[in-house]
């Protein structure tokens, strides 16, 4: 592992990937934020047309990450390992895939009120893409490696909150005791954003794992 960091170090580094993995983050980071807004919507075509600039955003983000995997097969030298490279791109891709299917659900299954726990769980998921953008932008400063791993424990620490309030959207529906159609629906609509947030934290993760390789 040494020798690699040495050999990095001295021979001509491929900067783009750097501005590559930046790129997917503010795209997904406008993944985040439209999120945001979608789950606050109620109405059947303001949610369409927010779904739409959703799926625009996740289909730039499929051309960032083909250009990104393109880029590695031409290149010799990468700036970090390239399973780092390849594992930090497809947690952005995930993300925004869960991001674009939680809307398409809620679309598919004309849920009306979506009700207080959806907003929290998608500005939970909004926080941890900050702080998944800001560790991405640190990336080509590798003497700013404290302040990735601090981002990584951030992401993780959101997580957790947004797992709680889960268990919570789930147990208001039993203690409710919610019409089972409705508890279907709901309990895959939570289940999207918790996977959403978790696919967050595995990018957190991997950016942990990036300091430690080269810290």
């Amino acid at each position: 592992m040494l020798f690699d960091r040495l050999i990095r170090a001295l021979l001509p580094q491929e900067d783009k990937f750097f501005e590559l993995l930046e790129s997917g983050a503010v795209n997904l980071s406008e993944g985040a934020r439209a999120l945001q807004d979608f789950g606050k919507l109620s109405g059947d075509e303001e949610r369409l047309v927010k779904s739409r600039e959703i799926k625009a955003i996740e289909h730039k983000g499929d051309e960032i990450t083909r250009e990104i995997f393109e880029e590695l097969v031409k290149s010799f030298v990468t700036p970090i390992e390239r399973e780092d490279i390849i594992a930090l791109a497809s947690c952005i891709d995930d993300v925004l895939d869960a991001i674009e299917f939680f809307s398409d659900r809620i679309i598919l299954y004309r849920v009306g009120s979506v009700g207080n726990y959806i907003p929290q769980m998608t500005e939970f998921i909004a926080k941890a893409v900050d702080r998944i953008e800001t560790a991405m932008h640190l990336l080509r400063h590798m003497h700013r490696f404290d302040e990735i791993r601090q981002c990584a424990l951030d992401i993780h620490k959101l997580e957790t909150e947004c797992d709680k309030l889960y268990h919570q959207a789930l147990g208001q529906m039993f203690q409710e005791e919610w019409p089972p159609l409705e508890v279907i629906k709901f309990k895959e609509i939570y289940e999207d954003l918790e996977g959403a947030m978790d696919m967050c934290d595995d990018a957190g993760k991997v950016l942990a794992n990036v300091v430690i390789r080269n810290g």
